[in-house]
């Protein structure tokens, strides 16, 4: 299991909900095999990378990989049929790129499906930028012009390009970088003894980091796939040149640093996107640093430093028309804008300084949309965006430059661009991890959505602001994917039954979801139901009064309203024992549970259960006061319960004098979320005894 770091607010495990122990395996999409029925399959049996691609250039569509273990790539697998499929169901197989190159190509025109595959440590780092050429000397002549840095290349697709159609089933995808290119520095001007100075070069941008894991360019649909670790990173820029020795050069500007979007998945424009159950964990993407003006010569001012790149979508990015996420989860996913260049300094004899530029912006940390998308039944729990840091203005002999601005960070859940439409339905937004909050932009409220802040601003009557989802931790609730981990709801969820019509038949996981009202957010919980009556003596009711509820795999308490009601919620189906835990002694002193039933079998099938009532005489019976509640155990034992604070620690206390000092502790125990601390004591030859309970 990952160790995933939690944050106290998020991490700390709390009890959940019942899971289920068998899940329906999801047949979302139509998987494109062509004529593939018409070929026998060809089966890879061994790790080596030169049996798989031999495999897939056997002309054999359907590639069956009957071995379990790693294959370490030595370069990037290609397609050489229209319709492929790479099948390793029942296996654990690997393809590992040694994060030196990528993983796999689809191109234009190609088909191809993968199913439970763990694509690792694919990388791939684009080409810099060249470095402008300094400008030529001048005898008596001008200088030369210092040459432009050259734009970093665009990195696309850390383990995955695809240009064609993808469908990834049951995948994996973890580890995966891709790194856009350096710009080139700006070349130096040319010195000239009495002409004119060459300028210098304005340094070259940064390249793009497009995709982490995947880039998509075409057709692509994730089913049941979990991305986690990924990282889109931009390319820093080139600095500028600075400009000859003689009169009117002028030095170059720096160059802007590149975007990071998309540290699992990025979608460009004109492409498809449908990822439907999948997990995006533990990935960012990060803007590139921009870099400052070359220094004046002569009696030059400093020219102002650029903006740092952008860092947008750590999950996923998309610029795509009519992409889809359903049943998706985000969780801890982050965007970081790239530095600010600083602000040219003056020369000796100049004036002013250049102002620093401002940090790039951090916008969508788990999604970011640039065009439009519907995001319905999806988690997004924890994100962080972080602006980068601003450039600090450069000196000036009058007057120094203006600092920059810090970066702008929004939308730790999800960022929405001018322009673009996001809808959203039936989901969570949990846990901004900084001052971005939740949500960023415009957002498009389809109804039945949380958010644990006042974000989105678009949330109305039939959505929820300023409300805790109640979320667990990122876990393995089961699937068809063994490595998916999902976010299970708490007890006491208010995303339980909150949800519109789903817009498919389960959740994540493959469990099914109601007609009706599901649950919000990617997963449905287990049918649960409630267990209701009332604890009465006589004609007068019973307040305070504890409770449990037991079966083989769970026990949970509550206790008595000041009407004598008690209600045991959000209890799965199955079978249950209930007790009251309230005693008496009767008119020989002997300690007596008097209640009919004391205990009773209820089994829950579908529906809640209600009236199940218990009812005590009156006739010479004398509660027992300040030992809490207890209730007879075998051998004499005794089960001592006291109704305390909720989700606190206490030392229990024993002594044989109420009025005596000499109280002994004799055990500490936790009360739970329903406030109901027990303890067992064996009254073999221990006489009388009394209990108390004080806080450490």
């Amino acid at each position: 299991m990952l160790n995933l770091g939690l944050r106290p607010g998020i991490g700390g495990k709390r009890p959940r909900i019942a899971r289920v122990a068998a899940f329906a395996i999801i047949g979302v999409v139509t998987i494109l095999v062509g004529v593939i029925s018409a070929h026998a399959e060809k089966d890879v049996l061994t790790t080596s990378p030169a049996e798989l691609k031999s495999a897939l250039q056997s002309g054999d569509p359907y590639v069956r990989l009957k071995f379990d273990g790693t294959v370490n790539l030595t370069s990037t697998l290609n397609l050489f049929l229209p319709n492929t499929v790479i099948d390793a169901t029942g296996q654990n197989v690997t393809f590992n790129g040694g994060n030196s190159l990528r993983i796999l190509n689809v191109a234009s025109g190609q088909s191809c499906t993968v199913s439970n595959v763990i694509f690792s440590s694919g990388k791939i780092t684009a080409t810099n930028g060249v470095n402008g050429a300094n400008g030529s000397n001048g005898s008596g002549n001008n200088g030369g012009n210092g040459g432009t840095g050259g734009v970093g290349f665009d990195g696309k697709g850390g383990a995955i390009q695809n240009l064609g159609t993808l469908n990834l089933v049951n995948c994996t995808l973890m580890n995966n970088t891709v790194i856009g290119g350096n710009g080139g520095s700006g070349g130096n001007g040319g010195n000239s003894l009495s002409g004119i100075a060459g300028s210098g070069g304005n340094g070259g941008n940064g390249g793009n980091g497009f995709g982490g894991a995947v880039f998509n360019q075409g057709t692509l649909v994730l089913t049941n796939c979990y991305l986690a670790n990924n990282s889109a990173v931009a390319g820093n820029a080139g600095a500028g040149g600075t400009n000859g020795t003689g009169g009117l050069a002028y030095p170059g500007n720096g160059g802007i640093g590149g975007t990071g979007a998309g540290g699992c998945v990025y979608s460009s424009t004109g492409s498809s996107a449908t990822l439907i159950n999948c997990t995006f964990a533990f990935s960012s993407a990060q803007g590139g640093t921009s870099q400052p003006p070359g220094p004046p010569n002569g009696s030059g001012n400093g020219n102002n430093g650029p903006a740092g790149g952008s860092g947008v979508g750590g999950g996923v990015c998309n610029v795509a028309t009519g992409a889809t996420l359903i049943n998706c989860t985000f969780y801890q996913n982050n965007a970081v804008g790239g530095n600010g260049a600083n602000g040219g300094s003056s020369s000796p004899s100049g004036f002013n300084g250049g102002n620093g530029g401002n940090g790039g912006s951090a916008i969508g940390a788990g999604l970011y949309n640039g065009a439009s998308v519907t995001v319905a039944n999806c988690t997004f729990s924890g994100g962080t965006t972080t602006g980068g840091t601003n450039g600090l203005g450069g000196f000036g002999n009058f007057s120094s430059g203006a600092s920059g601005s810090p970066g702008f960070g929004a939308g730790d859940s999800l960022g929405n661009a001018p322009g673009a439409t996001l809808n959203l339905q039936s989901s969570l937004l949990a846990y901004a991890q900084d001052a971005g909050l939740n949500a960023y932009g415009t957002i498009t409220d389809q109804g039945s959505n949380i958010s644990s802040d006042n974000t989105p601003a678009s949330l109305g009557v039939n959505s929820r602001k300023n409300t805790d989802p109640k979320l667990d931790v990122l876990d393995f609730n089961g699937g068809p994917n063994t490595n998916l981990l999902t976010i299970g709801l708490l007890f006491g969820s208010p995303a339980l039954s909150f949800g519109a019509t789903p817009l498919l038949p389960f959740d994540e996981r493959g469990v099914a979801r109601p007609s009706g009202a599901s649950d919000a957010g990617s997963f449905e919980s287990t049918v649960l139901h409630n267990i209701s009556g009332n604890v009465v003596i006589g004609s007068s009711v019973l307040s305070s009064v504890g409770l449990t509820a037991s079966n083989a795999s769970a026990v949970v308490t509550t206790s008595t309203d000041p009407n004598g009601n008690y209600t045991f919620n959000y209890l799965a189906n199955g079978t249950y024992t209930l007790s009251v835990n309230a005693f008496y002694t009767n008119s020989s002193g002997k300690l007596t549970n008097a209640f009919v039933p004391a205990s009773t079998n209820v089994s829950l099938s579908g529906s809640d259960v209600p009236n199940v009532n218990f009812t005590a005489t009156t006739g010479g019976l004398q509660r027992i006061k300040g030992l809490g509640s207890l209730t007879n155990l075998t051998n004499h034992a005794l089960l001592v319960s006291f109704q305390v604070l909720s989700n606190r620690v206490y030392r229990i206390q024993s002594n044989t004098n109420l009025a005596g000092t000499n109280w002994v502790t004799v055990a500490t125990n936790g009360s739970g979320n329903a406030g109901v601390l027990f303890y067992t004591n064996s009254m073999t030859n221990s006489g009388g005894r009394f209990f108390r309970v004080v806080t450490p």
